[in-house]
């Protein structure tokens, strides 16, 4: 994960510029988990995070949260044509 600043201001954060970058490129990722479907990236501009409830989560391991805002999100998602599923769902 790469990420420009980040700033905690009593119940707010704010994440800038953040890069779920993959470990690999998509055509090594299906090289390599042959039996793995989908590869990601995943970018966005700014992420707020408004009024949490740091309280309830410390003390009661709940976390209540008021508002969240994404600013220009882009999701690359790539289906690997290598991989077979097996008949019927899952293994």
């Amino acid at each position: 994960m790469e990420v420009e600043s980040a700033r905690l201001t009593n119940q707010n954060i704010t994440i800038k510029n953040i890069h779920l970058n993959p470990a690999y490129q998509k055509e090594y990722f299906a090289y390599l988990h042959p039996q793995h479907e989908d590869w990601f990236d995943v970018t966005a501009e700014k992420i707020e995070i408004q009024n949490i409830d740091f309280l309830t989560w410390f003390y009661k391991d709940s976390l209540n949260i008021q508002k969240v805002t994404i600013d220009n999100p882009v999701l690359q998602n790539y289906k690997n044509k290598k991989y077979l599923p097996h008949p019927g769902g899952c293994p």
